[in-house]
């Protein structure tokens, strides 16, 4: 971890994180993704594929990761907090999220129990 202004981001760096200066605790982490023409792949298995549009969410001014897009991040090896972000979230997601989302594991993380999904 480095302060920004002292370094450019490389081709390597896939997160940013920050904090308040002068405090320990990082707050926000900030996932660099790949996007081309249009579409997000997800990094770990560039087969699995979204719109940006689908990718993103809009609330206000603020914009955020589709969750279905986030959770196959925890899929791979999934810890309790991640378990708990499942739970949490899945159920809440539409069909057509709860379905992509599944495929999406399916394809890159066929030993995930999360694969089983609906």
């Amino acid at each position: 971890m480095f302060p920004a202004n002292d370094h450019p981001l490389l081709p390597g760096d896939h997160n940013l994180w920050a904090r308040h200066p002068g405090e320990q605790v990082w707050r926000v982490q900030i996932n660099l993704e790949p996007i081309t023409a249009g579409t997000w792949a997800y990094r770990r298995d560039p087969r699995v594929t979204r719109p940006v549009a689908e990718a993103s969410w809009r609330s206000g001014r603020v914009t955020c990761i589709n969750p279905a897009v986030q959770l196959p991040w925890k899929a791979r090896s999934p810890r309790d907090r991640d378990e708990q972000d499942y739970r949490l979230v899945h159920p809440r997601l539409p069909a057509a999220e709860r379905r992509w989302l599944r495929d999406a594991v399916r394809l890159a993380h066929p030993e995930s129990p999360w694969a089983a999904g609906d």
